[in-house]
């Protein structure tokens, strides 16, 4: 998390190290994010992370984006894996599928769609009350549960016969 002085805002900066090829795959990747900013806004949408900008500092590559909030990940660990709200997983479910919508609209393929990788675009958490398995329990849910997908590192043209057939972390 940076402060940029210029427009007196909070930017997260994601600093590639000086290696050759992770630093050819940032630039591919700022491409990309570019094409999706420019697609996104032409039909209103706003559900990939915003690149403000990137450049180079010394031998690094660095990538400027707006701030978000707790990953989707991140909340449900938070909540010892207990199940969110119906209200919230519909609302999340609906977006992501508006997500996806749009990146099959312009040919274009996550491929390392995961918890992780799904932001909430505020950190502002509240408890709710919910059934778990019969027992009440509160869990914490966002103020704010708007979304938006992130890490664009692998994505690629559904047409491109340049890239890997690999469409998910090895983990996964």
């Amino acid at each position: 998390k940076c402060h940029d002085s210029k427009h007196n805002d909070h930017v997260a900066v994601k600093v590639i190290r000086s290696i050759k090829r992770y630093i050819d795959s940032a630039k591919i990747e700022a491409d990309l994010l570019d094409d999706i900013y420019d697609k996104q806004n032409a039909q209103g949408l706003n559900v990939c992370v915003k690149m403000y900008s990137h450049f180079r500092f010394e031998d690094h590559y660095c990538m400027v984006f707006e701030t978000l909030g707790v990953s989707l990940y991140d909340l449900v660990k938070q909540n010892n894996y207990k199940r969110l709200p119906l209200s919230c997983v519909r609302d999340v479910s609906r977006q992501l599928l508006q997500a996806l919508n749009f990146l099959q609209s312009i040919n274009m393929i996550h491929t390392d769609l995961k918890l992780e990788n799904v932001l909430f675009t505020h950190n502002t958490l509240q408890d709710v009350v919910v059934d778990h398995g019969g027992k009440a329990c509160t869990v914490k849910v966002p103020v704010n549960t708007n979304i938006k997908l992130i890490d664009f590192g692998g994505a690629t043209y559904d047409n491109d016969p340049s890239k890997s057939r690999i469409v998910n972390t090895r983990q996964y």
